[in-house]
């Protein structure tokens, strides 16, 4: 298999994070505009919620990944 971006867009669509199933950040990307209309800290504030919701929703793939292959039981260190 292999790496699965997950993309999370926020600001209407004017920040956006990728990043991977393993938990590395890919890109971000701010919108000029937003940037120049809302500020430094604004943009950034965005990117950080952006890049832990892409985050958030890597680790739910995982899991449910790894639910799939095991079928439901708990196994030790995972």
């Amino acid at each position: 298999a292999g790496v699965i971006d997950i993309t999370y867009e926020t600001q209407g669509d004017k920040v956006t994070a990728v990043v991977t199933c393993e938990g590395k950040v890919r890109s971000i990307k701010i919108d000029p505009e937003f940037l120049a209309g809302e500020g430094i800290d604004m943009a950034l504030d965005a990117a950080v919620a952006a890049t832990n919701s892409a985050l958030e929703t890597a680790d739910k793939i995982v899991e449910a990944e790894i639910t799939k292959v095991t079928g439901g039981m708990k196994i030790p260190g995972m």
